[in-house]
């Protein structure tokens, strides 16, 4: 089994998940510890040196152009504190996002908006 790699932000640690059934795994990617060999979940044998990396891209906001993701002369990526996973910044989603009635909203189709989870979460803490 090949597991799958999901990371947020370039900036932060990257989650590694079982292909099969979904349970997230432990790699160890510290210097003490041994990534596991199987899946906890399904028993599946992991194939840890087969798993592609998340591929980062240079992004900005599709609405106002401002930058989301850039890479450092260095080499290492990084994302802008305005970016939510998406490719509009923080401060036009809320624009548009926040001050829209879902029903009427033309950017994205309800309920399939991928964006009604970080519209929920936003409404919740303000």
């Amino acid at each position: 089994m090949i597991p799958r790699i999901q990371q947020d932000r370039p900036n932060v640690a990257k989650r590694y998940y079982c292909s099969t059934c979904g349970t997230r795994l432990m790699h160890g990617d510290g210097a003490d510890k041994e990534p596991w060999r199987f899946c906890s979940m399904c028993g599946q044998q992991i194939e840890w040196e087969k798993a592609s990396e998340v591929v980062w891209e240079e992004k900005s906001c599709d609405i106002c152009g401002g930058w989301l993701i850039k890479q450092h002369p260095l080499g290492f990526w990084y994302a802008s504190s305005d970016y939510i996973g998406e490719d509009v910044c923080r401060t036009c989603w809320i624009e548009e996002c926040c001050t829209t009635n879902c029903l009427a909203c033309q950017r994205r189709h309800y309920p399939d908006c991928e964006w009604v989870r970080l519209k929920q979460h936003y409404m919740e803490d303000n």
